[in-house]
């Protein structure tokens, strides 16, 4: 091979090699890290102004439809009104109902109560008659 020819072929592969030095990379794939966030509702806050239609369920009691007017733990925090169809219509009047995990806490509850101090006071799960109620939510009846 004469000299002129190795050199062609050195200078040829110099240039390929420069090449691809300059030649772009093409993009490899995409990572993508999401996170997954747990978001917690408080139904306490979220059921304000809920009207709560009274279930029929219950054999021999007539249930009255209910609206969660908030802040739980609070007198009057609930209006009861004439209608049992879900609308909560007519003329409301005001009960208590408070955030309890089981009876004997949502007694003590209820009896916290300012307007309550010492009165005897009785509880129902506001489930057991209004079924969308909150499930930890308990009437103070006394």
């Amino acid at each position: 091979m004469n000299r002129s020819r190795i050199s062609l072929i050195a200078a040829s592969a110099a240039m390929a090699v420069a090449l691809a030095a300059c030649t772009p990379v093409p993009p490899g794939p995409t990572t993508t890290t999401s996170s997954t966030t747990t978001t917690t509702v408080d139904r306490w806050v979220t059921s304000v102004g809920e009207c709560w239609a009274a279930s029929s369920a219950t054999p021999g009691v007539i249930n009255l439809d209910v609206r969660y007017l908030g802040p739980r733990d609070q007198p009057d925090n609930l209006a009861v009104y004439d209608s049992a169809d879900g609308s909560c219509t007519g003329s409301p009047s005001s009960l208590d109902i408070v955030q309890a995990p089981d009876a004997t806490a949502a007694e003590t509850a209820c009896n916290a109560l300012p307007v309550r101090p010492g009165l005897p006071v009785d509880v129902v799960r506001m489930t057991d008659l209004w079924p969308a109620a909150i499930s930890d939510a308990w009437l103070c009846q006394g």
